[in-house]
């Protein structure tokens, strides 16, 4: 998800290859790979909003601001009592 406070930060496929797919030598294979892994991930988590974006340099991967998938709490109870 995407916590940069922008409403969408880019990831070129070099970059994320470097970072998480050192096992491909080909570029296209682990794009292919990592496309399949969005999907299962946007399967369990809905909110995370990805689009893919090309240019020049190979293109990547737009992360764009998502919602959680966990509730945010309005109250909150302290475990910790005095003694």
């Amino acid at each position: 998800m995407n916590r940069s406070g922008k409403p969408a930060q880019n990831v070129p496929w070099r970059s994320l290859q470097k970072q998480l797919g050192c096992d491909y030598s080909n570029p296209r294979h682990f794009k292919a790979a990592a496309k399949d892994a969005i999907r299962k991930v946007q399967v369990v988590f809905p909110g995370f909003r990805v689009d893919e974006y090309q240019d020049n340099q190979g293109g990547g991967l737009i992360v764009k601001k998502g919602t959680t998938s966990v509730a945010v709490r309005k109250e909150t109870t302290s475990l910790l009592t005095d003694r």
